[in-house]
């Protein structure tokens, strides 16, 4: 999904006619033409994709937790984390 998310203008202007319908039919939902503005709304999981792209200090702390290197120390704690960053 991120791949596609990723690759989405590209895939878009490479597409013919009936692929572009298919494609944006796979990304956007609720679509409704509100004088000359279109308003609609991305569908699962590409909503979470935009929201999550708008907000960088958490991806970079999901990024230090997932690149942490943990250790378990016996039963005191479940999990310590030895080093990050």
């Amino acid at each position: 999904m991120l791949n596609v998310a990723k690759r989405a203008l590209e895939i878009f202007k490479s597409s013919e006619v009936q692929e572009k319908r298919q494609f944006l039919s796979f990304l956007i939902q609720n679509c409704e033409l509100q004088g000359e503005k279109l308003e609609f709304s991305l569908r699962s999981p590409f909503d979470q994709i935009v929201t999550f792209a708008n907000q960088p200090t958490w991806l970079r702390a999901l990024e230090a937790f997932r690149t942490a290197i943990w250790q378990i120390p016996g039963s005191i704690s479940p999990f310590k984390i030895v080093n990050y960053w």
